[in-house]
């Protein structure tokens, strides 16, 4: 793919189903159930019924260095998941645009290995954020192992998201 924004399936972020939007980071070679078990322990965090359902998730975003992880394919493919991918360039130059409303969150913790790796820290919330930027930030970056999850809200906008 050579956009440096990416769809798998071309499904945009507003076109899915569900009000979640789920970034995700994660070590190379990392298994489709470890990001599986991340995403649903994440989910629960914000819901606690929200690990034992169906996945409610819209689409799920990573950095464009991770569209050949077999585990997030694998992991996206087996829910139908559609997957975006952004470049460093894109994440950054959004980040000034974005709208960062996540008062009362802990601050992010920093990545130095993703950072040393691709030159950006806090993928898995660039990403959710760029996905759906018009959404809120209900999860900040947690880690899970060798896989980082964040999630925003696009079911609603703004300070009216219930903490």
């Amino acid at each position: 793919m050579s956009s440096p924004e990416q769809s798998r399936r071309g499904v945009d972020a507003s076109e899915g189903g569900g009000r979640w939007v789920v970034g995700i980071g994660c070590r190379r070679g990392v298994s489709a159930d470890a990001i599986e078990g991340a995403v649903r322990e994440a989910m629960a965090r914000l819901q606690p019924s929200l690990a034992q359902t169906d996945l409610t998730v819209r689409c799920l975003a990573s950095i464009d260095a991770k569209c050949n992880e077999a585990g997030l394919l694998a992991f996206a493919a087996r829910h139908a998941l559609p997957l975006r991918f952004f470049s460093v360039a894109s994440l950054l130059a959004r980040d000034s645009a974005l709208s960062v409303r996540d008062e009362g969150l802990p601050p992010p913790i920093p990545t130095s290995v993703a950072h040393r790796h691709v030159g950006l820290d806090n993928i898995c919330e660039r990403a959710a954020r760029a996905a759906c930027p018009e959404g809120i930030l209900a999860l900040r970056k947690s880690v899970f192992g060798s896989v980082t999850v964040a999630v925003v809200d696009c079911g609603v906008t703004g300070a009216s998201h219930p903490r």
